[in-house]
């Protein structure tokens, strides 16, 4: 998954609103519970945002999460 500079989300480069975000997560997860996911956000990218991220992968049960910082 990715955020660009404007915020806006993406899932397999698809853009999702936050409120979507997590639905698509748990879905994801319950077809593959070994599944990764790697965060992509800008340097420029709000942290909040970031943050409520990674609190909708926690939640959808995944564990295994790489964060990669975008110049």
């Amino acid at each position: 998954m990715s955020i660009d500079d404007e915020g806006q989300l993406f899932v397999a480069q698809t853009p999702t609103s936050l409120e979507q975000l997590e639905p698509r997560l748990i879905a994801a997860h319950s077809e593959n519970e070994r599944i990764q996911v790697q965060l992509r956000a800008s340097e420029t990218v709000n942290y909040g945002l970031v943050a409520k991220s990674l609190v909708s992968i926690e939640r959808a049960g995944i564990s295994k999460v790489a964060i990669v910082t975008a110049r």
